[in-house]
Parts: C-alpha cells; sequence; structure tokens
C-alpha cells in the first residue's frame, strides 16, 4: 500500500458521498494530501495519509487544524493497530484506517484551533484554483 493508494481510496469515498474533493493542496510549507469539501455545509475535512508513520501524519493535521474544520489521519490497515488513538484524540484528530476502502476508526471533533483568515484563505483558495479539483475517474499516479 502506498500512500497514492490511500488517496485514492479516500477521494472515492468521499465523492461517492457528495463531497468536492482536492488535491496536494498547498497551506504554509505543507501540502495537504486531501481536501474534500461538504457540499451541504461548506464544512471542510483534511486528510493527511501516510502508510504507517503516524506521529508524523499527526504533526501535519495538527497544523492543517488551523484551516479546516475537520482533521483525519488516514492510515494503511496493517499499520493502524500501532496508533495511539489517545493522542489523536487530545487534538481532536480522526482516524481512519484504509484499505481497499476506508474504516473510520474515530471521529474527529470540530476544531477548535480554526483561525478565522486561515479558513477564509483556504476557502478562497480552493475557488480560485479549481486545478486541485478531483472528479470521478481522475488517475492519480502510484
Amino acid at each position: 500500500m502506498t500512500e497514492n493508494k490511500i488517496v485514492r481510496y479516500l477521494v472515492d469515498y468521499f465523492l461517492s458521498e457528495g463531497f468536492e474533493t482536492f488535491l496536494e493542496v498547498p497551506f504554509l510549507s505543507r501540502r495537504i494530501d486531501l481536501v474534500a469539501q461538504q457540499k451541504s455545509t461548506g464544512d471542510l475535512y483534511l486528510v493527511e495519509a501516510k502508510v504507517s508513520n503516524w506521529r508524523k501524519a499527526l504533526e501535519q493535521a495538527c497544523i492543517y487544524l488551523l484551516c479546516g474544520d475537520y482533521a483525519y489521519n488516514a492510515i494503511a490497515e496493517n499499520f493502524v493497530h500501532r496508533v495511539k488513538e489517545d493522542d489523536l484524540a487530545h487534538h481532536g484528530v480522526g482516524l481512519i484506517s484504509v484499505n481497499s476502502r476506508p474504516i473510520l476508526k474515530r471521529k474527529a471533533e470540530k476544531s477548535r484551533y480554526r483561525s478565522e483568515y486561515y479558513s477564509t484563505w483556504l476557502r478562497y483558495f480552493l475557488r480560485d484554483h479549481s486545478r486541485y479539483l478531483t472528479e470521478e475517474g481522475d488517475v492519480i499516479n502510484d
């Protein structure tokens, strides 16, 4: 399992649930692996995908809490048992286990760190930069 495969499965899932999805969205000095925007509410779900390095994923997800409504770590199913869910819970970060389909292991809490400035910036960025938008059938390179 690669990070790209994890992201592919997540994109398929979020699109099937009626979200708009954006890949590799720049934020500060990082790139958010996946941003999923719920069409009905406008809520932003930011996902950091890692095969096994959940600590690095958590560090990045904590940064994303500045601009999104919810942050998730997506970890390959065969490594998800290593994740210390208490550490994620402390920051309100959710957990998704991914094999051929995503399985929600821990629901994220609404971000208590969200900055109106960064959130507004990200929403304008997504609106104005449709090249990051994915659609059903898009190919994500491995």
